[in-house]
């Protein structure tokens, strides 16, 4: 995967999963450092799976380094920061 001539320097991902997804369910969520956001990408397997450009879930919290599937089905985001949070979050 090429995040673009442009780089947005993706970081950690992870499949998110679970029907409260809804439409997002089987995205991967991609945090990215310079743009600052959670992105979700789907891929069309029958196109040498290649992703869309990725929806915007997060933004506004800095750069983000790495996206990980918590138990009950949420995402755990890890801020890249000396005071670093972990985000918690939910399908809507």
């Amino acid at each position: 995967w090429v995040s673009g001539p442009s780089t947005i320097a993706p970081s950690g991902a992870d499949f998110i999963s679970g029907g409260a997804w809804g439409l997002y369910n089987n995205r991967l969520a991609v945090a990215v450092l310079k743009g600052q956001q959670l992105r979700l990408h789907s891929f069309d397997v029958n196109n040498a799976n290649r992703s869309d450009d990725g929806i915007v879930i997060v933004s506004n919290q800095g750069r983000l380094r790495t996206a990980v599937s918590a138990p009950d089905g949420s995402l755990w985001v890890l801020q890249d920061a000396d005071s670093a949070k972990i985000l918690r979050v939910q399908p809507q």
